[in-house]
């Protein structure tokens, strides 16, 4: 009897970290306005952050990346071509 019951307990505290990590909530571009108004667990929140911080980090990235051509391309010489 006392298996039994410490058994029920393990089991009784695994099913939810199971269920929790089964059900970490993907934010994409497709659905964020959706996630956006649903949100309502910390999971929900904090994956809808890291999905704009990914955003910020390429954003920040792509402005660098585009600093960087500019630059370049403000150094050629170009006059031949018009």
């Amino acid at each position: 009897m006392l298996i039994a019951a410490a058994l029920f307990l393990l089991a009784a505290a695994i099913v939810p970290t199971i269920r929790a990590v089964a059900q970490q909530p993907v934010v994409t571009d497709e659905n964020i306005t959706q996630m956006i108004g649903s949100a309502k667990t910390p999971a929900e929140h904090e994956a809808i952050a890291t999905f704009f911080d990914e955003k910020a980090a390429k954003a920040q990235q792509d402005a660098k990346n585009h600093r960087a051509w500019g630059n370049i391309y403000g150094k050629t010489s170009n006059d031949d071509s018009l």
